[in-house]
């Protein structure tokens, strides 16, 4: 399937800090690349979905954002060839922590109303220890059918 012509990529996806443009107007971006960063503990990363130039980084119209106000975002005039970006790579997990620092960068958040980052949800409290994950893979009930 082929990609649309743009896309729109809202940087506050979540109920934390909105992610910061790493970014500019103008740059050729690919599927995969960092797009935005965030340093809130309910923030996550922004990449890019598909290849293409970005147009524009801004303020999106109220009427029709997510949220129903002001968003910021990045646009993305896509191209045709869909070229994965380079630097991506399986990451390096070799404890606790090194894990939590790989599902912060994928950028993976919750499907429920706050798109709560997945990182935030598995970092534990000082002394405690982590010996199993359960994933269900459908934690948003309303989506299971």
């Amino acid at each position: 399937m082929s990609p649309p012509p743009q896309v729109r990529m809202f940087l506050g996806k979540q109920g934390g800090s909105p992610a910061r443009p790493v970014v500019a107007v103008g740059d050729s971006v690919k599927v995969g690349q960092l797009l935005a960063d965030s340093e809130g503990r309910v923030s996550s990363p922004i990449h890019s979905s598909v290849a293409g130039k970005v147009k524009s980084i801004d303020e999106f119209d109220p009427v029709t954002g997510e949220r129903g106000d002001k968003t910021a975002s990045i646009a993305i005039t896509t191209d045709s060839k869909q070229t994965v970006f380079e630097g991506l790579a399986p990451p390096v997990v070799e404890d606790t922590a090194s894990f939590l620092a790989a599902v912060r960068a994928s950028g993976v958040v919750g499907l429920g109303g706050a798109g709560y980052p997945t990182a935030s949800k598995l970092t534990l409290k000082e002394g405690t220890a982590l010996d199993y994950i359960l994933v269900n893979s459908a934690e948003c009930e309303p989506y299971i059918t």
